[in-house]
């Protein structure tokens, strides 16, 4: 599924994958993505993208569960936080992204991130990335691309896109 929308000379593609699993494996899945929220502000053709999941493993026993994501090449990541025993952890995946962005490259200019988390029996986690980019001008537009799969049915779901587009100073 893909989405293009113009506003004011930018133009968003929302790419949203479909489920390669059938209905019948996803309910066997023993975490489940219940919050998936996509927030992206372009102000004077720079955005600021935070996709935030938060996953309950529904078990009595502890499971692995992924965060995993595509950004274009050309966008960095400014922070990525995940709440370890009620506090927030950064330094823990530095070396994770640093790895990632530069092995994980892939064919369409966009770049892969992973994380991989052990959660414990009934717990809860968030995930949140934050990815910013000075958008690029071509014929006239400029682009900004957000790429979701989330490989399962999620129940709260959102994309928000807002922009602010100053005028040129003459």
């Amino acid at each position: 599924f893909s989405n293009l929308l113009e506003l004011g000379g930018l133009l968003i593609s929302i790419l949203i994958t479909e489920f390669t699993e059938p209905l019948s494996a996803l309910s066997q899945n023993t975490t489940e993505i219940y919050s998936l929220h996509v927030d992206c502000k372009v102000t004077s053709w720079f955005a600021h993208t935070a996709i935030t999941s938060r996953v309950v493993n529904t078990t009595n026993a502890s499971k692995e569960t992924l965060f995993e994501t595509e950004f274009p090449e050309t966008a960095f990541i400014s922070s990525f936080t995940t709440p370890m025993n009620g506090r927030h952890s950064k330094l823990m995946h530095v070396c994770a992204i640093n790895y990632f962005l530069v092995s994980r490259s892939t064919g369409r200019k966009l770049k892969q991130f992973h994380v991989t988390d052990n959660m414990a029996a009934a717990a809860n986690v968030t995930f949140e990335l934050i990815c910013e980019e000075l958008l690029k001008q071509k014929l006239g537009k400029h682009g900004l691309l957000i790429k979701v799969e989330p490989k399962q049915l999620a129940k709260d779901f959102q994309v928000n896109s807002w922009q602010r587009i100053l005028p040129k100073v003459s």
